[in-house]
């Protein structure tokens, strides 16, 4: 919904501020009047009127709506540099540069204010003399007690097999991870952002499992041959590998080229457990494919995944027997078993 080709897209679907307003009607009596009250939240209808409010602006006046989000832009990038400064004024410009625009569409100035003093401190760290900080990521922690979960910001370079690196890690110190969202520069630095927390349900505040994390992170970083699936091995032994299930939520697999215009749309929903993000991330290594972008979220007990593909050269997937291999791969990561 961050991606104003998303919003294009659909107008053209709908194609009239009449349908739209019928559409918006008929969705919230639907979720609201069809279930238990457990399928339809808050957080979703957010997102409903959030896609009902951008579509109606680009149904009035499509030129406008573009233009709308290239102010917004312009001031958010100036409210940044007032919050930080002169001193950074070629950090911030490399920053508003290099990033999607979703990222600015979801991200407050008290964010990317912080985002940016997370890359200066990687920058900083590239410049000490051991030649192992240049493989070393930077951190910072956030807790949110309230809401039972810590966030987890990650910058480093990017590399084949991060993501998948990051999530052994957070399964290696018996950490669940409830969401994810995925960000990259064009200058081969990634800020990653998950929220996680402990077999409890819990903020993950103790020095112990932190400390854990970060240990297997940066051995896994900077150690070529590092095994990440022995570092698992005691965890799956554990009684909080498995998450309780409070209910049934069958898996599911789909993977599509008609979704998106550039990449292979792969949705995935099964039910969560510690490990399962780096089992599917594995997979896709496994594949031989490349992830552009993802949106990870873990909803009452089930992984509700997707991730936006291509093929090494940056096109979708279009050879029926990489994609059939890749969906049986993807499947037996999302089992019970995993590819372990």
């Amino acid at each position: 919904l961050d991606d104003s080709a998303t919003i294009a897209e659909f107008a053209g679907i709908v194609g009239s501020r009449l349908n739209l307003d019928a559409l918006m009607v008929l969705t919230l009596a639907d979720g609201q009047g069809t279930t238990d009250g457990t399928a339809w939240s808050d957080w979703k209808e957010t997102l409903v009127w959030q896609l009902y409010n951008f579509t109606k602006a680009y149904l009035e006046d499509s030129k406008a709506f573009y233009e709308q989000q290239k102010v917004e832009r312009m001031s958010l990038e100036a409210e940044v540099l007032k919050k930080l400064g002169v001193s950074y004024a070629d950090e911030v410009n490399a920053h508003f540069e290099s990033l999607p625009e979703f990222y600015f569409r979801s991200s407050s100035v008290a964010e990317i204010v912080w985002h940016l003093k997370l890359f200066r401190q990687f920058f900083t760290q590239l410049q000490q003399p051991e030649p192992v900080n240049s493989l070393r990521p930077v951190l910072r922690w956030i807790d949110h007690p309230s809401g039972s979960h810590s966030d987890v910001q990650i910058c480093t370079w990017d590399r084949a097999g991060l993501l998948e690196r990051i999530a052994g890690a957070f399964a290696a110190a018996e950490l669940n991870i409830l969401g994810a969202d995925i960000y990259s520069r064009e200058d081969n630095l990634v800020l990653d952002i998950f929220r996680v927390c402990t077999t409890r349900l819990q903020a993950v505040t103790h020095d112990h499992d932190r400390t854990l994390f970060e240990k297997t992170l940066v051995q896994s970083l900077v150690t070529p041959d590092f095994n990440m699936s022995a570092a698992l091995k005691k965890v799956r032994q554990g009684t909080g590998y498995h998450l309780s299930q409070e209910v049934e939520f069958p898996t599911r697999l789909t993977i599509t080229n008609d979704a998106h215009p550039k990449f292979t749309l792969v949705d995935i929903q099964t039910p969560d457990r510690l490990g399962l993000l780096y089992e599917v991330l594995k997979g896709f290594h496994e594949a031989g494919v490349q992830i552009a972008l993802s949106r990870v979220a873990t909803e009452k007990g089930g992984a509700i995944d997707s991730f936006y593909i291509t093929d090494a050269m940056g096109s979708k997937i279009k050879s029926r027997e990489t994609l059939d291999r890749l969906q049986r791969i993807l499947l037996q990561a999302a089992s019970p078993q995993g590819l372990s």
